[in-house]
């Protein structure tokens, strides 16, 4: 139970490694290609970057081997799919993964047209990334470390979400405008980024416990199903956040490169310091409970 959180920490510290690089890069090289057409420099980076990162998919698709003799077990997509109904656990970690994607959709989507907009100097925006994403390095990295220490993963993400949407709350009143609310501002976001990390982390090593409470519950194995069914949550809510974000922004009147009215400004504001939404209580897969869960799979 616990080296698969290990294992999720140092999978999302290297994400945010990587992450933490190209918020450094992105807009430099935006104005390096586009020479003052921002939405042509947008578009060379799309391309500059894929080129960088299809070699290592590449790479990773071709060493990564299944070293771990498993038994096929063919199970039809109706039993699959029975494993979901009453899933208190999997459908916990659903609407977990649609939270953070709120939390992303509108503290990364809009991070840049907060500080363009609402600050008025866009070039703070890749110091402040850089604080947000070095912040969640820290938050991944620390979980190989923390989760030996509680009885429940639950108990990480929900401490490290609350501080984060507290924090979040407070980073709605400060005032930017002045240096100490700029500097207040730019700390609480490398605190609210070693939060998210930590979070995110945990809840990724939380997924594969649901998997064997599944089997333990249902008598079903569907372990690839219940991963797959729990990521396409994860990426459904990614791309549903993003577009109800650029639909809420539009609908109060944005307009792009152009002084925004009060409606857009305080949508901006709100959108991206405004985060608070709790499930994880409810989780009720423990250590205890886990290796009772464990013990009985191999009996049967």
């Amino acid at each position: 139970m616990i080296p698969r959180s290990s294992l999720a920490s140092y999978r999302m510290t290297g994400a945010f490694i990587a992450t933490l690089i190209l918020s450094q890069l992105v807009l430099r090289v935006v104005k390096w290609a586009g020479n003052g057409d921002e939405a042509r420099g947008f578009f060379w980076a799309a391309i500059i970057f894929s080129f960088i990162a299809l070699p290592l998919y590449l790479f990773c698709f071709k060493n990564t081997k299944e070293i771990v003799d498993i038994p096929v077990i063919k199970t039809s997509y109706k039993d699959m799919f029975k494993v979901l109904k009453g899933n208190t656990p999997v459908m916990i970690l659903v609407l977990s993964f649609i939270c953070w994607e709120f939390y992303e959709a509108a503290g990364g989507g809009v991070r840049m047209y907060y500080f363009k907009y609402y600050i008025g100097d866009d070039s703070l925006f890749m110091t402040n990334s850089g604080l947000m994403f070095l912040g969640r390095v820290i938050g991944t990295f620390s979980l190989a470390y923390l989760v030996a220490k509680v009885s429940n993963k639950r108990t990480l993400p929900l401490i490290a979400f609350i501080s984060s949407g507290v924090l979040m709350i407070i980073m709605n009143f400060l005032p930017v405008n002045t240096a100490v609310g700029l500097n207040l501002y730019h700390f609480f976001t490398f605190l609210t980024g070693i939060g998210g990390g930590l979070g995110l982390a945990s809840l990724f090593g939380m997924v594969p416990d649901t998997t064997e409470y599944s089997q333990y519950k249902y008598n079903i194995h569907a372990a690839g199903f219940i991963s797959s069914f729990i990521n396409f949550a994860f990426k459904l809510g990614m791309a549903i956040c993003t577009a109800a974000i650029g639909w809420l922004l539009g609908s109060f009147g944005y307009i792009a490169n152009q002084v925004q009215n009060a409606q857009v400004m305080s949508a901006i504001n709100n959108s991206m310091n405004l985060f608070c939404g709790i499930a994880l209580y409810f989780y009720k897969i423990d250590k205890k409970k886990y290796d009772q869960i464990v013990e009985e799979l191999n009996k049967r």
